[in-house]
Order: structure tokens, then C-alpha cells, then sequence
């Protein structure tokens, strides 16, 4: 009885996971801390995750002598960035809430003078109830819930585009 070669899907994705989580944790501070986030410079965050799950899948395929099934690749990356996500999204958690609270204050304040800003006519009272849903979006559960919900779209988004540009199936006849 020959033994069948079982990739093993589990490890592989918690390490791209863990990889892709790390390098947004490192990115997003370097962008909060240096005021990056706030410029036009920001969008360079989203090619984290695509850089990450084609890395990912690449390695896969080629640890698969260079087949990748669409759904293969699919879940792979839908798994990566899920589990990259929710290490950032934890991280971003603490971030505000442990390391540095004052940046969520910050942040709260700017979105205030952006509508006082944007919308010069509008009284304090109408000021102070937008506000309050900034500060309620803050609320640790939220901030998870939004962020793994963002994920689970671009990652299902980024990961079906690579998948079906990667993939190379084996010929069944062969």
C-alpha cells in the first residue's frame, strides 16, 4: 500500500496567515505612527493581502508539482487572509484600547473637525451624534466584527481573481 501525499493545508495556511498578519501589524503601524494613514500614500496597505496570497499560492502550487485547482487556491487564500486578518484585527484592538489610547482619541477629534469642516452648517448637537458613532465603531467586538467582515470580502474578492489566474490542473487522461 503506497502512501498518498496530503498537503498539509492547515499548517501551510496558518504560517501564510500569520506572515500576512505580521506584515499588516508592522505596515499599520509604521503608517499610524508616522501620519502615512492619513495621505494618499494609505492605499499601499492593500497590497499586503495580494502579495500575500499570490505568494502563498504560488508556494503552494509549486509544493503541488505546479497544479492549483481553482478551489484550492481559492481556499488557501480566502483561509490566509482570514487568519491574517483576525491576528491584525486583534493587534488593532489592543493598539487602541491597551497600547495607545490616546490615538483612538486622536482620531475621534480629526473626524470631528473633518465634519465641522465638511459641513460647516451643522449644529453641535448633529456634530456630537456623528461623532458617536464614530466612538461606538472604536468598541473593541465592533472593530473586530467590521474588520473581519472587510477581510472576508477582499480576501474572497483577491483570492477568486488569483486562484483563477493561477490555477493549472492536472490532465485527467494522463
Amino acid at each position: 500500500m503506497t502512501e498518498k501525499n496530503v498537503f498539509p493545508f492547515w499548517n501551510f495556511v496558518l504560517k501564510q496567515g500569520l506572515i500576512y498578519g505580521l506584515i499588516t501589524i508592522v505596515i499599520f503601524t509604521i503608517f499610524d505612527l508616522t501620519g502615512l494613514s492619513q495621505t494618499s500614500v494609505a492605499w499601499f496597505g492593500f497590497l499586503v493581502p495580494l502579495v500575500v496570497l499570490y505568494v502563498g499560492m504560488q508556494e503552494r502550487k509549486k509544493m503541488q508539482e505546479g497544479f492549483l485547482t481553482t478551489s484550492e487556491g481559492f481556499f488557501t487564500g480566502f483561509s490566509t487572509g482570514m487568519i491574517g486578518s483576525a491576528v491584525s484585527n486583534i493587534f488593532t484592538i489592543a493598539y487602541y484600547h491597551v497600547l495607545l489610547p490616546e490615538r483612538k482619541q486622536n482620531m475621534l477629534n480629526l473626524a470631528r473637525k473633518q465634519i465641522e469642516e465638511k459641513y460647516p452648517d451643522m449644529s453641535d448637537k448633529d456634530i456630537d451624534f456623528a461623532v458617536s458613532y464614530s466612538e461606538y465603531a472604536f468598541q473593541p467586538h465592533i472593530l473586530l466584527l467590521l474588520g473581519l467582515l472587510m477581510s472576508l470580502i477582499i480576501s474572497s474578492i483577491i483570492a477568486g481573481i488569483l486562484a483563477a489566474i493561477l490555477q493549472k490542473e492536472k490532465n485527467p487522461f494522463e
